[in-house]
C-alpha cells in the first residue's frame, strides 16, 4: 500500500487544484465541476520534460523509470531515479560540442 500512496502523491504533483487527495467524481455534478477547470489552469507542467523536472525537484531519489530487460519474471528490473533521468535528458538535449567542431560558419580560404 505504501507504494500506491507514493505513486498517488507523485501523480498529484502535476495538478495545482486537487491537493493531497483524489477528488470525489462519484456524481455527474462533481465530474462536470472537475472538468470545468481548463487543463492549462489545472496542470502545472506544459510538457513531459517539465513534468519530469517537477518530479525530480520533489523527490530526486524516487524511481522515475523502471525497465524490464527480459520477459523473464525472475529477471531483475532496472530502475532509474528522477535525478539521473532528468540529468541524462538535459544532457542529451544540450549536447556539448566536440573538440574541432563548431557551430560557427567556416570561412572558405581560397588558394591564390
Amino acid at each position: 500500500m505504501r507504494h500506491l500512496e507514493q505513486a498517488v502523491t507523485q501523480a498529484l504533483l502535476l495538478d495545482r487544484l486537487i491537493g493531497a487527495h483524489w477528488p470525489d467524481l462519484g456524481t455527474d455534478v462533481a465530474l462536470r465541476a472537475f472538468e470545468a477547470v481548463p487543463f492549462a489552469e489545472r496542470i502545472a507542467a506544459r510538457s513531459t520534460y517539465e513534468a519530469l523536472r517537477i518530479g525530480a525537484a520533489h523527490d530526486p531519489a524516487a524511481v522515475a523509470l523502471t525497465v524490464l530487460p527480459a520477459a523473464d519474471p525472475a529477471a531483475r528490473a532496472l530502475t532509474v531515479s528522477y535525478a539521473h533521468f532528468i540529468g541524462r535528458i538535459t544532457q542529451t538535449a544540450n549536447p556539448q560540442p566536440r573538440p574541432g567542431l563548431s557551430r560557427r560558419p567556416h570561412r572558405r580560404v581560397r588558394a591564390s
